[in-house]
This record gives structure tokens, C-alpha cells and sequence, in this order.
């Protein structure tokens, strides 16, 4: 990517370069988490190195924008499942609440050609959990 502009802040311009980065694509509401796919493949190894973490809040409603996060708690996070072509993986989450953000930090993943995890934050607000996958 290249980026060009006279301000300090935001983006102006962004040029594609023809590369796709090693990101999280989706992240998807399961019975008993999450199922996460990714742009490249990631080998078990990659996964089970990396470190999960998961944390869950609210907000509280007002008129004005934003405001502390609430009610945290940091749910576990169980590699359950990968699929066999690296794209996919699925997680079983022991505290889902719904009605709540979801924040999933995945430290240290990189894909099958050793690319870095960009971002390594993804969110989900868990408005019902789903009874079928």
C-alpha cells in the first residue's frame, strides 16, 4: 500500500499494491464460538503457537457517543477445530454472553508462508448465540 497526503492524520489515499495481506477475514457466531477464516492458509502449528485471548463487554446506552467499556470478562478460548485447507479455524468459547462485544486478539499467527496476523484484533457483538452451526 502506499499512502500519500499532506495532513498528520487519516487516510487520504490508498493505493492497492496486488498483494492480499494476511488477515482475518470473517468471524462467525457458532453454538459454542467462534469460527474465524482467514485470507491465507495457517498450518496447526501456527496455530497452536499463537496465543488466543478473548475479552467481553457492554456499554452503557446514552445519548452521547462512546463511553467505558463494562461488565468485562475474558472468556477462554479452546482451539477446537482447522480445517484441512488452513483457511478456517474454529473456536470453542467457554462464558459467550449475549448482548455483548466479543473482542478476539490473536498474538504471534502467522500464515502457512510466514506472513504476520494484520490485524490481530477482531469484534464481534454476540447479539443471540445460534443453536446451529
Amino acid at each position: 500500500m502506499e499512502f500519500r497526503g499532506k495532513k498528520l492524520y487519516g487516510v487520504e489515499r490508498v493505493i492497492w499494491s496486488g498483494l492480499t495481506p494476511f488477515a482475518m477475514r470473517t468471524m462467525e457466531a457458532r453454538p459454542k464460538g467462534f469460527r474465524c477464516t482467514f485470507t491465507q492458509p495457517v498450518t496447526r502449528g501456527a496455530i497452536d503457537a499463537a496465543k488466543w485471548q478473548m475479552r467481553s463487554y457492554t456499554y452503557e446506552y446514552h445519548a452521547d457517543y462512546g463511553g467505558p467499556d463494562i461488565d468485562v470478562q475474558e472468556p477462554a478460548v479452546r482451539i477446537a477445530d482447522v480445517s484441512a485447507d488452513g483457511l478456517a479455524v474454529e473456536l470453542e468459547i467457554e462464558g459467550l454472553r449475549e448482548g455483548y462485544v466479543h473482542e478476539l486478539t490473536v498474538t504471534g499467527l502467522c500464515s502457512s508462508e510466514d506472513q504476520p496476523l494484520t490485524p490481530d484484533v477482531a469484534h464481534y457483538t454476540l447479539n443471540k448465540i445460534p443453536t446451529r452451526p
